[in-house]
């Protein structure tokens, strides 16, 4: 044993400790960039959550096809941004703007087959992180699951689109791909 170990022998286990607690340092920073990575996703999941599946009454709902059209211009600043994200075995059933994370998007829903998804669309490209799923006419597709909710987003030259459902991931990829191709 060196003299050192023998003449001070806390050194070791002091050495021990500070190493474990570099690691935790280090799983515990990268568990928050994920965190901020999937918090845009979490946030549309939640407000899916309560529009969708717990059909919180809140106000500025538009169901009206005029309602819904001059919404969609007003909170997209495009007239034909809801002829580019219906999709043809859907129909629209309300929209009215809300927030995620702080960043005004439009929330469209949209019915297919008995079952309702979320589509939230913004006109400026924001921030969109997270893991890349595919990749769909060179535009990466990316996505978390939060709980038992597909969460997927893309961009265009133009929109942020966010796609939340009650589905498997693959389901909602699925959707992202139709609106990619749709979109580009």
């Amino acid at each position: 044993r060196p003299a050192l170990l023998r003449a001070v022998p806390w050194l070791v286990p002091l050495g021990a400790a500070a190493l474990f607690a570099i690691a935790g340092g280090l799983v515990w920073l990268q568990a928050g960039a994920r965190r901020r990575d999937t918090a845009l996703y979490r946030a549309a999941v939640a407000d899916h959550v309560n529009d969708v599946v717990k059909k919180v009454g809140r106000p500025g709902w538009q169901t009206s096809p005029e309602g819904l059209s001059s919404f969609a211009l007003a909170a997209t600043g495009t007239a034909d941004v809801l002829s580019r994200i219906s999709l043809t075995d859907t129909r629209l059933v309300r929209a009215r703007a809300c927030r995620l994370g702080g960043i005004v998007f439009a929330h469209f829903i949209y019915e297919a087959d008995g079952r309702e998804f979320s589509v939230f669309v913004r006109r400026d490209r924001a921030s969109l992180r997270g893991p890349t799923l595919d990749v769909v006419r060179d535009r990466p597709v990316r996505g978390c699951d939060v709980d038992d909710f597909g969460s997927v987003g893309f961009q265009t030259q133009d929109l942020t689109v966010l796609i939340v459902a009650d589905s498997p991931r693959d389901d909602v990829l699925r959707l992202a791909r139709r609106l990619v191709e749709q979109l580009s």
